[in-house]
């Protein structure tokens, strides 16, 4: 039997960017490694609770199996986002719906421990402030533990995101970056060198 894999991607900045969403082209690329390696899970772990909607935006519902979010209030964040994380019933109705009408997704949302609540306001406090991605990855390794630690690799365009779950948890982190210069073409650019991290990542694996 095939070993199983996950890869796990973070989403703003690595998946997609407010003003430039994946490609076609791009998408087709990963449609066809997932196709290629059905033994890949891939999930979204993100702070970002509209992240399941950005999947189905971009047509990637097909690709991603899971989508793990939580309703941490980013300073910065937009008033309508803000309003949904505030109200978690209304996200994972909203979530289920798409899950059995539009997309195969499976999305969960769910509030973070009370001591972790709201990191920013323990961050005001003068408390140390953890890696958002520290709380989360562990709730997702729980899910698929029979998947071995060392056959979990995670993507995001923060290093410090990368090196904090290598060092915290022992999963492979690899730094992408697709923000690199500004306008759609420099994007593109972002986003195929995910694809090459991914496929470059997965030959090294299994050889």
């Amino acid at each position: 039997m095939t070993s199983q894999y996950l890869f796990i991607c973070d989403h703003d900045g690595v998946l997609a960017d407010a003003k430039y969403p994946i490609y076609p082209h791009m998408r087709a690329t990963l449609l066809e490694f997932k196709q290629k390696n059905p033994h890949v899970i891939f999930a979204v772990a993100s702070a970002n609770p509209c992240s399941a909607e950005y999947l189905v935006r971009l047509g990637l519902d097909d690709i991603f199996d899971t989508v793990w979010s939580h309703r941490c209030k980013y300073p910065g964040f937009k008033t309508s986002v803000v309003t949904c994380t505030r109200n978690i019933p209304r996200i994972r109705s909203k979530f289920c719906s798409w899950r059995s009408k539009r997309s195969k997704v499976d999305v969960v949302v769910w509030p973070l421990d009370p001591a972790e609540e709201d990191i920013w306001a323990c961050a005001a406090r003068g408390e140390e402030l953890r890696n958002v991605k520290e709380i989360m990855i562990p709730y997702l390794l729980r899910h698929y533990a029979h998947i071995p630690v060392e056959n979990v690799v995670f993507f995001d365009d923060l290093v410090e995101n990368t090196q904090s779950v290598e060092k915290m948890l022992g999963v492979a982190g690899i730094l992408v970056d697709a923000k690199v210069g500004l306008g759609p073409e420099a994007l593109d650019v972002g986003l195929q060198r995910i694809v090459e991290a991914i496929t470059t990542e997965a030959s090294r694996k299994w050889g």
